[in-house]
């Protein structure tokens, strides 16, 4: 599934392919309702959707082959110099991670351009996030995002994108959590530089998160009328 969904990235020209990394045995013991696999243990609910060492190297070969780059949302600080040692053009700060102050400076010392979301977060949060990481890199890219999954329209909250852009002086892109292509187009408009945008073969299959995901046709859809906005925004000159 993982290297029909590179397949699918590919075929619609995105830049990357972003999958995730963590170690399961950091997480906590406590019963939890798994649409895939009942109510089992978090700890065995992370551990069976965990790719292997295995799969990421077999994901790298897969992706190489088909010239398209990729990278991960990493959740500590082994999992980030896992994937680092994959030599990535980019890192992605999660939104849970972005309190987490050792783990943001871990990331910049690395030096690569890196995204990171802001969901969950207050504005003093991100505030400090932002602060700490420019004092070891500049490559900043921050991305607006409600953790609601699937995200209601009225939750979006575009307005912050022209914000983040006043208060930080940094790019800002739009994390997607919502269903569907319009508001990362309307995203894109009022000044988004990069959309995140989860991808599936097919919307109906369990899990949390395929009800606000794209398929192959609409992925390619989003993909194109990108393209054309980039050529229609212009410069403003």
């Amino acid at each position: 599934l993982a290297k029909k969904l590179v397949s699918v990235a590919r075929k619609a020209n995105v830049d990357f392919i972003k999958f995730q990394k963590r170690d399961p045995d950091l997480y906590k013991d406590f019963i939890y309702h798994s649409p895939l696999f009942g109510d089992i243990p978090y700890k065995e609910h992370k551990q069976k959707l965990e790719l292997s060492n295995a799969d990421f190297e077999e994901i790298d070969e897969y992706a190489h082959r088909l010239n398209i780059q990729w990278f991960a949302s990493t959740f500590d600080i082994k999992s980030l110099y896992y994937i680092e040692s994959f030599n990535p053009q980019v890192h992605k700060i999660g939104s849970p991670m972005i309190i987490d102050i050792d783990f943001v400076t871990e990331v910049a010392k690395l030096g690569k351009s890196v995204f990171m979301s802001t969901g969950m977060a207050t504005l003093a949060e991100i505030d400090k996030a932002v602060n700490i990481f420019l004092r070891y890199n500049n490559k900043l890219t921050l991305l607006q995002t409600t953790s609601i999954y699937p995200c209601p329209p009225g939750k979006v909250n575009l307005s912050l994108i022209p914000f983040f852009k006043r208060r930080y002086g940094l790019p800002i892109g739009y994390s997607s959590h919502d269903s569907g292509i319009p508001i990362s187009l309307a995203a894109i408009g009022i000044g988004a530089v990069t959309i995140e945008k989860h991808i599936t073969l097919d919307r109906t299959m369990a899990g949390t998160d395929h009800a606000l995901s794209l398929e192959p046709l609409g992925l390619l859809k989003l993909t194109r009328s990108i393209r054309t906005l980039e050529k229609a925004i212009g410069t403003g000159k």
